[in-house]
């Protein structure tokens, strides 16, 4: 049996905290699989854990704006070349989704997506990332072999 999870929104929360809230309940994300923040949560999908973070709004205009980002790290171990970069450049510029395969100085491989969020688009955002975040996780339990096999990382 599974309890449904009910996040309190008060009204005066501001949208960045609305949006972060609304896709982690929209994702249906089991609290023991997950650790929650400030302006983040993690969570583990099987193999994989993936971050959802937002930022502290800023004035753009007349809005408060806040950034969401998803991010799923999904191979380690990565030497840092030119290179490596141009590997990657190539499904990010042919077969990318809705993710950019991202090579930190770290040589951590991660898909990495971000969006803009503000009151007038919160409930679209909101239900929009929440399937970009499915999408990215899924793609890395996919094609993470593959790219630790062409990257030679693990």
């Amino acid at each position: 049996m599974k309890v449904e999870q009910h996040i309190f929104q008060a009204p005066h929360e501001e949208v960045g905290l609305r949006a972060l809230n609304d896709i982690y309940q929209r994702m249906q994300i089991e609290t023991e699989w997950s650790v929650r923040g400030d302006r983040s949560f993690s969570w583990w999908a099987k193999d994989f854990v993936q971050h959802i973070s937002v930022t502290e709004p800023v004035k753009s205009g007349d809005f408060l704006v806040s950034r969401l980002v998803a991010v799923t790290p999904i191979v380690e171990g990565v030497e840092v070349t030119e290179n490596a970069y141009h590997l990657l450049s190539v499904p990010n510029a042919y077969f990318g989704t809705l993710s950019a395969l991202v090579l930190g100085q770290d040589g951590v491989v991660r898909y990495v997506a971000a969006t803009t969020v503000h009151e007038q688009m919160l409930e679209f955002v909101s239900h929009f990332f929440s399937f970009i975040a499915a999408m990215q996780v899924t793609d890395a339990h996919i094609k993470a072999s593959f790219f630790a096999e062409m990257l030679k990382g693990r």
